[in-house]
């Protein structure tokens, strides 16, 4: 799996060849398998005391830190393997209070000329 520096030079991708890409690999670099793959998860999810969630709502969790961790919302589709930005943050990003509180405060910064 490449880093994030590194998908500048990724191609352009549809969904049905990004889902072809190992999100995750075993201890030599193979892909995981399926069943692999979901008893990990289940194991995961039971150890930290979580209520049984799917794993489609890590997907949504890694999309909503890394968008509010600053991506930027093309690099952010683009990561999803989506070619619509608006299906991507509408869908998959949940907008942190933190985020929306920053957001206000760099607002008032510029009004008011204020540090």
């Amino acid at each position: 799996m490449p880093y994030l520096h590194e998908l500048s030079g990724w191609p352009r991708l549809n969904w049905r060849e990004a889902e072809l890409l190992p999100v995750l690999s075993n201890v030599i670099g193979g892909p995981i398998g399926h069943d692999k793959f979901m008893e990990a998860y289940a194991f995961l999810v039971e150890s930290l005391g979580l209520s049984s969630t799917g794993t489609h709502d890590a997907r949504h969790s890694r999309l909503t830190l890394m968008g509010n961790s600053g991506m930027d919302a093309k690099t952010l589709s683009r990561f999803a393997g989506h070619s619509d930005v608006a299906f991507t943050l509408n869908v998959y990003v949940t907008p942190s209070n933190e985020a929306a509180a920053a957001a206000v405060k760099q607002i008032d910064k510029k009004i008011y000329q204020t540090k």
